[in-house]
């Protein structure tokens, strides 16, 4: 059975590689990479109050993650949801489960306080897709995400 659900620490070593997979083809492919300082990112977010990690465990694989964080505007008192990362698995990939990761970070950012959630595209692939299916959700485009290469 497919389920979304909070994570758990003993996950985290399947986020990972999943993770480092997703990164083929992106613009973060050529990025250097280091599993240890992934685990200790990743577990400083279950420890963080203001932080959420979902999963999509498929009959105990984990298929897909998203995570985010809720704090301050940094020019108000206001929160603000976050989502840092959302990767599914290709072969896993389904609207309807992919709607139910967004939902339950929305619902835990506003059971947090957040009066809005902020959802970046950033990886450069389908972008044209993931922005279609953001506006399906209720998403409206506010601005752009730029990189340069400077090093």
């Amino acid at each position: 059975m497919t389920v979304v659900r909070e994570a758990r620490s003993s996950d985290l070593g399947h986020v990972i590689m999943l993770l480092l997979s997703g990164q083929r083809g992106t613009e973060y492919e050529g990025l250097l990479t280091d599993a240890a300082k992934m685990a200790e990112f990743l577990s400083g977010l279950l420890d963080n109050s203001a932080a959420q990690i979902f999963v999509l465990d498929n009959d105990g694989r984990i298929d897909g993650v998203l995570f985010g964080s809720c704090q301050d505007w940094w020019f108000g008192p206001e929160l603000v949801g976050t989502v840092m990362m959302l990767y599914v698995e290709p072969s896993a990939r389904s609207g309807v489960f992919v709607k139910r990761m967004v939902e339950m970070f929305e619902t835990w950012a506003a059971s947090k306080g957040a009066a809005k959630v902020l959802f970046g595209v950033s990886s450069g692939v389908a972008v044209d897709r993931k922005e279609k299916l953001l506006k399906h959700f209720g998403y409206k485009a506010v601005g752009g995400l730029y990189a340069k290469d400077v090093g």
